[in-house]
């Protein structure tokens, strides 16, 4: 079992500002998606429960998809202006 303390004594050494800038505006984008998809099916569902269900399975597939692309080029965009700094332990 890891203490508590010391849990949250390497975090807070350990995460410096560019770390929280990248995970809020990666946050902040996966958000966008998700609603921007699921508002798209939800508007152009025909009717009744099966179409319902087909909707937000499409959405939520769709979405993770997304997801995992949308990563892959905000990764390299946010690397680009916040480098890796290594650090000497």
């Amino acid at each position: 079992k890891i203490p508590a303390e010391w849990y949250s004594y390497q975090t807070w050494v350990n995460t410096n500002i560019p770390d929280l800038i990248i995970g809020i505006v990666k946050g902040t984008f996966f958000g966008i998606v998700v609603v921007m998809v699921a508002c798209y099916q939800g508007l152009r569902t025909p009717g009744g429960t099966d179409a319902v269900g087909q909707a937000i399975k499409t959405s939520v597939v769709s979405s993770a998809l997304i997801i995992v692309v949308m990563n892959l080029f905000l990764s390299l965009a946010l690397n680009f202006f916040f480098p890796l700094q290594l650090r000497n332990f």
